[in-house]
């Protein structure tokens, strides 16, 4: 990737450590608000109702709302969770995944249209199944190139067409392209397949190819943040929650109603589409039965109701921790939060009572058949060998190029410190309320940050009301 060995020789780069757990809604929301999730309210793809979050959801105003209030103009392209996409006073948004049918929506609406036509955009891969099955190899790869060199022409038209201060654009699909190869192209995988790997670097080569041509076309005084919201991990083994709940619950009463979870979930009425969607969120309302004692279980979370007492949730995580693979001789569960210990702030009520973290090579699912179940190849098809449920995953990627950034230096970051950073950048002041801190230390001149200033949580909450009804009158209009 010769274009990205030049950014990091002309700038600063080294690893962005993401949130628990490392998943893009969290992650994501995190980066353009420089704030942890219990500011910003969002834990996971569904909130504890089963409600899909979204752009409605955000509790708190992203950089492209802050910049706006001072007159600078953003172009928002794909960014995860900002459908519905909503107005912004100076500026457009076109929204990124999840959206209904991967249909592309934007703000002002003509602008998704417009890109379609004058350059094939998509939102993500086309006919790709939630559990990565069901498509053939050479299909897939083509599709994933056809995406992201269509969403490198995207953002070369915006940029060629309006005025912008800020760019911020996600290319989703090489996310989706390591959930595919990750695990074969990993020397200490059991999976790994030279061939996989000559597949996952060409592709590479073609992303490197494409950043390349939007860095040519972008202003000589420009600065570019290149963020990963997460690293990647080999994925062996598949873990059923419920499953390893059941033990537990039986101890204390409950084991049928898990068999009666899972057997809802095997035989429910629901289309082959809908099953698909909830398969890809990892959780469904059928899955999650309550299991009595106040447990509800989620993809790597359980919440937790105030009539279990506290004896028999901390008797509920010492069994959990002790789980141990006997085929593999490995633990399962490499470390469960409770949620206090993660994060802070005025929604924390909202996130669940524990966060599980996986041991390395497996991900956690709401419930399977058996308690786990193997990753299996089908040669010549695709299958998720990569994942980025484990602390190793946490292992982002940042780097900082252009006018003012020195060079070849190698930092360490969180993604916490993206926004403040970027408002520093554009000479705006950072609101006190961030948890992020500005690395000064990626620049030649290290002036102050400017004056932190501190907006009323009052009149905060009241501009994310005011957002969400515009965007609810909006979308009703149209």
């Amino acid at each position: 990737m010769p274009n990205l060995s030049k950014i990091m020789k002309k700038g600063v780069y080294g690893q962005l450590m993401s949130t628990i757990p490392p998943i893009s809604p969290v992650a994501w929301t995190s980066i353009s608000t420089g704030l942890n999730p219990g500011k910003h309210g969002i834990f996971g793809f569904l909130d504890r109702h089963y409600r899909p979050h979204s752009s409605l959801k955000l509790r708190k105003k992203a950089i492209w709302d802050i910049i706006s209030i001072y007159g600078k103009k953003s172009l928002c392209l794909n960014v995860p969770l900002t459908y519905p996409p909503y107005p912004l006073r100076e500026g457009i948004m076109v929204a990124g995944p999840p959206s209904p049918k991967e249909i592309a929506y934007s703000n002002p609406a003509a602008i998704a249209k417009e890109l379609e036509e004058n350059v094939g955009y998509k939102v993500d891969i086309e006919g790709l199944h939630e559990d990565y099955t069901g498509m053939r190899e050479t299909e897939f790869l083509r599709r994933a190139g056809e995406v992201t060199l269509a969403r490198a022409e995207a953002l070369l038209y915006l940029m060629d067409e309006m005025r912008w201060d800020l760019l911020f654009t996600v290319f989703t699909t090489p996310d989706r392209v390591l959930h595919v190869f990750f695990g074969r192209a990993i020397e200490d995988s059991p999976f790994y397949d030279p061939r996989a790997r000559r597949s996952l670097a060409k592709y590479f080569k073609l992303l490197d190819d494409a950043i390349g041509k939007v860095l040519s076309a972008l202003p000589s005084d420009a600065v570019v943040f290149f963020v990963s919201d997460h690293g990647f991990e080999p994925l062996f083994k598949y873990v059923g929650l419920l499953n390893l709940i059941e033990t537990f619950s039986a101890e204390h009463g409950a084991n049928c109603l898990v068999r009666a979870g899972k057997k809802l979930l095997s035989r429910s009425r629901l289309s082959a589409a809908v099953k698909r969607w909830i398969t890809r969120l990892g959780m469904t309302k059928l899955a999650r039965q309550r299991l009595g004692r106040g447990l509800e279980c989620g993809m790597g979370y359980i919440y937790v109701s105030d009539a279990l007492p506290r004896e028999e949730l901390g008797a509920l995580i010492s069994h959990l921790s002790a789980v141990v693979d006997a085929e593999m001789g490995a633990k399962v569960i490499e470390r469960i939060f409770r949620r206090d210990e993660l994060y802070y702030g005025p929604f924390v009520k909202d996130a669940p009572d524990l966060i599980l973290v996986p041991s390395r090579g497996y991900e956690l699912r709401t419930v399977l058949d058996d308690v786990f179940k193997e990753v299996r190849l089908d040669r010549g098809m695709i299958c998720k060998t990569g994942t980025h449920a484990g602390f190793m995953a946490r292992r982002g990627f940042f780097a900082i190029t252009g006018e003012g950034v020195k060079k070849g230096v190698e930092l360490r970051a969180s993604v916490y410190d993206v926004a403040p950073t970027a408002l520093y950048v554009l000479g705006l002041p950072v609101p006190s309320y961030m948890d992020g801190r500005v690395l000064l230390e990626a620049f030649e001149e290290k002036r102050p940050p400017s004056r932190m200033i501190r907006i009323p949580e009052i009149r905060e909450q009241a501009s994310v009301k005011a957002r969400r009804l515009r965007s609810r009158l909006l979308r009703g209009q149209s």
